[in-house]
C-alpha cells in the first residue's frame, strides 16, 4: 500500500519557483508529495478556505503585497 503523500500549495507568482520546488519533492527520499501552486493573494486566500493541502509554502513578495501580509490576511478571516 502507497503512502499518502503530503499535499503542498506553494504561494509564488513565479512560476519556475514552482517548479524548481516541485522538482525537489520529487527527488526527496522520505515521503511522497502532491504540490500545487497559486500565483497570486486572492488564489492563496481560496485555497486556504478550501482546507485541501497540509503545508503551505509562501514567497514573501507577492506583487504589491507581502507572504505576511497574507498571514495576517487569513488570519483575521479564521482560516
Amino acid at each position: 500500500m502507497q503512502p499518502t503523500p503530503m499535499k503542498v500549495l506553494l504561494v509564488d507568482d513565479d512560476q519556475g519557483d514552482f517548479e524548481m520546488i516541485r522538482v525537489m519533492l520529487a527527488q526527496a527520499e522520505h515521503g511522497q508529495f502532491r504540490v500545487d501552486w497559486v500565483a497570486t493573494y486572492e488564489e492563496a486566500l481560496d485555497a486556504f478556505e478550501k482546507e485541501e493541502h497540509d503545508v503551505y509554502f509562501i514567497d514573501y513578495f507577492l506583487e504589491d503585497r507581502t507572504g505576511l501580509d497574507l498571514l495576517r490576511e487569513a488570519q483575521r478571516r479564521g482560516l
